[in-house]
């Protein structure tokens, strides 16, 4: 049985998860028109690097979970989602993101030789660079990249904050468990559980929307970038809260032109953990 799907789910309409009518209406957006890239807030806080960096990254996000252990994540995001191939995630430029683990909050403020755990030393040095992209004239006097100038520091935040786009914090707030030994305590590794992919919005991306010989992998529709699918077909499945939204739909793209043979298999999320 496999623990992860070749079937990448984009849930929609979060906001808006216990309105179905709302759910149906980004649904069929987003099948007209593509995947948008919104804005993401990416945090560098206390439990990762002790300080308040937050960078915010245009992007899509997906998830591999198979629809069968989905429960807990459609508790959070709704159920309504479109699912597209893993290879197509790949050609929009796609990646699973990176998770940091957290620190230890009484054994960080130790000097480094005498620290007995050295949990979370990668997310605190991901932290650092972040602080260094954001807060530069916090670090100390000296450091190499207060020395930068004005350019130099505005391409050290292109660069860096693109790759720091594809990481994320490993967990919410819980208690320290890292099994699942106790099912009725908070998992922090709960964001891990997520599986998330994202498409993180790149130059290569305005390149392919905007160039006249572009190969129009992305669209651009005012002043918004879109991932549009280049065929149909390439929407597997799409997921609804209900019998009623799933009509809706299928009613909705084929006044759009759809032929019976096109549509994608449309299912409520209750029965698509039979799938």
């Amino acid at each position: 049985m496999k623990h992860s799907s070749d079937i990448l789910m984009h849930f929609v309409g979060r906001a808006d998860r216990t309105d179905p009518v709302a759910q149906r209406e980004a649904c069929l957006s987003i099948v007209r028109q593509g995947f948008r890239f919104t804005r993401q807030q990416l945090s560098f806080g206390m439990t990762i690097g002790a300080q308040s960096a937050v960078y915010t990254t245009p992007a899509v996000c997906f998830t591999d979970i198979p629809l069968r252990l989905a429960q807990g994540h459609v508790a959070r995001y709704g159920k309504c989602a479109i699912g597209v191939r893993k290879s197509l995630v790949k050609r929009w430029g796609g990646n699973p993101v990176l998770y940091l683990v957290d620190r230890v909050e009484a054994d960080i403020v130790r000097p480094e030789h005498e620290r007995t755990d050295l949990r979370g030393v990668f997310g605190a040095h991901i932290a650092y660079l972040a602080r260094g992209m954001l807060l530069p004239d916090e670090l100390p006097e000296g450091h190499w990249i207060r020395s930068l100038s004005e350019e130099q520091r505005s391409q050290f935040k292109s660069e860096v904050g693109w790759v720091l786009s594809h990481v994320k914090e490993l967990f919410d707030l819980g208690a320290d468990v890292d099994s699942e030994d106790d099912a009725d305590v908070a998992r922090r590794d709960r964001y891990y559980m997520e599986r998330e992919w994202r498409v993180c919005l790149h130059r290569a991306h305005f390149a392919t929307a905007d160039h006249e010989k572009g190969s129009r992998l992305v669209k651009r529709i005012e002043d918004s970038l879109y991932l549009p699918f280049p065929k149909r077909s390439d929407i597997r499945v799409i997921i609804t809260p209900n019998d009623t939204v799933r009509g809706e739909i299928a009613e909705a793209l084929c006044a759009d032109g759809w032929t019976a043979s096109e549509l994608p298999t449309l299912v409520t999320f209750d029965d698509s953990r039979e799938l």
